[in-house]
């Protein structure tokens, strides 16, 4: 009778260790990739980092960021879009390169959380 005993135990322990609950607060999925003109602002980055597009589009971007504030900043002048989620949109109404940056993680639009959206 005892063989069994120790036999049962391993199995007994190993179930309930498999079916403790860590308590901890689960990491939320990753947002499905970026289409059209949708740029996910994320935790230290913009996806994609560069959206080629025609003159005359709207892009939206979209935050990911888990709560961290971003401050989207254009080249071509600032925004109104500091926020830690929801979404902002812009339409482009003439053809060129537009660069942007987050105005908290970068510190000019060549380094750090940086984007551009090229207009054809």
């Amino acid at each position: 009778m005892r063989s069994v005993k120790f036999l049962i135990l391993p199995f007994v322990v190993l179930s309930l260790a498999c079916s403790s609950s860590s308590g901890g607060t689960a990491t939320p999925p990753p947002p499905p990739p970026p289409s059209g003109n949708n740029v996910h602002v994320q935790n230290d980055y913009f996806t994609p980092g560069q959206l080629t597009t025609t003159a005359g589009s709207t892009v939206t971007w979209t935050w990911y960021s888990n709560g961290v504030s971003h401050h989207l900043q254009f080249e071509d002048g600032p925004s109104d879009a500091v926020r830690n989620s929801g979404s902002y949109q812009r339409t482009f109404t003439t053809s060129g390169t537009v660069r942007y940056r987050c105005l908290i993680h970068s510190t000019d639009y060549t380094s750090g959380m940086v984007g551009s959206v090229v207009l054809h």
